[in-house]
């Protein structure tokens, strides 16, 4: 008997080393959660505060500190995480906390308001806040987002002076009599005024994007693109003669006046060019051509001698033209 109980209470005192030791163990693990929680809560990157179940702040972080000009005693155990706010956004955010608590579905990860800062000033921020397992705290990030609101705002002025650009520009074309067209180094349409859609007898939307190949037939759009291949190779200006379909199908002698325009780079971003339309002023040189020819056949052909001569100016009766029967005469 005495035997057994010696070996009991050696088991009786194995056990309590043994419990000793797992809470020891237990001990050094806490702390050192604890630690690694603590040193990830300063060091985040991220301004970030503990909140209780009624909002009050119990814990920040330097960060935090730093972006909202308090101490950190002004803050823990004394402000509502609510009080750093603008006046107008705090029963929002304080719902906000309320529906993350409960978990409620469709609530938005992060929560966009306003805070300000100890010395007043106002920052756009995002907070996102997060609830602790089994526990009514809550840890709130705080992202400071007045810049990109800023650069969100500067880049809609950027694109609004842009549009109010293109538009002046776009009425500026519009005006100009002759067509107008500007491709890009492939030959795709940037941009025309109306005179190249009545030309063409289509839209802008339906030469915008399009390829010299979607708006002329192939043996026309042959010639357009090596052109521009030409003048891309070499950037410059360049002016040339060609045939263009009209909208009513016929053909018509165009000179086409063109020039590269370019990057900040250097590097050639484009082709802006002008039609000429001289299909009537082609006409009538024929026309003059065939009358002169007739004229002329007339003139030869006479049986009597002609001659041509001024009759007025300083050159009065000069002869300027005669026939072969007034020269053998």
């Amino acid at each position: 008997v005495e035997a057994q109980f010696s070996r009991l209470e050696e088991k009786y005192q194995q056990a309590i080393q043994n419990r000793h030791a797992v809470h020891a163990l237990l001990a050094r693990t806490s702390d050192d959660l604890l630690q690694r929680y603590q040193t990830l809560f300063e060091h985040s990157g991220t301004a970030m505060m503990v909140i209780e179940d009624d909002g009050t702040v119990s814990l920040v972080n330097s960060l935090c500190e730093s972006l909202l000009e308090y101490q950190r005693d002004e803050i823990e155990h004394t402000m509502l995480f609510t009080d750093i706010l603008a006046e107008m956004g705090r029963n929002d955010a304080m719902e906000y906390f309320r529906r993350r608590k409960a978990h409620e579905p469709g609530t938005p990860d992060l929560f966009q308001t306003k805070a300000v800062t100890r010395q007043g000033r106002v920052l756009d921020i995002a907070l996102s806040i997060g609830v602790f397992p089994d526990s009514t705290q809550g840890i709130v990030s705080i992202i400071d987002i007045t810049e990109n609101i800023r650069a969100g705002k500067e880049v809609m002025l950027s694109e609004k002076r842009f549009r109010e650009q293109y538009e002046f520009l776009q009425q500026l074309i519009d005006t100009i009599p002759s067509p107008v067209f500007y491709r890009d180094p492939q030959g795709i349409y940037q941009g025309c005024n109306k005179a190249l859609s009545a030309f063409t007898g289509k839209s802008r939307e339906e030469v915008i994007g399009k390829s010299v190949y979607e708006v002329w037939p192939k043996e026309m759009a042959d010639t357009l693109f090596y052109k521009d291949m030409v003048l891309i190779s070499s950037p410059g200006v360049q002016t040339y003669e060609t045939v263009l379909q009209h909208r009513d199908g016929t053909a018509h002698a165009v000179v086409i006046n063109k020039a590269t325009y370019f990057h900040p780079d250097g590097s050639v971003m484009g082709i802006i060019g002008v039609l000429t339309d001289i299909s009537k002023r082609k006409t009538a040189e024929d026309r003059l051509r065939r009358s002169e020819e007739r004229y002329r056949l007339l003139l030869q052909n006479v049986s009597d001698g002609v001659i041509v001569y001024t009759v007025s100016g300083d050159k009065n009766g000069e002869i300027i033209e005669g026939n072969d029967r007034i020269c053998r005469i």
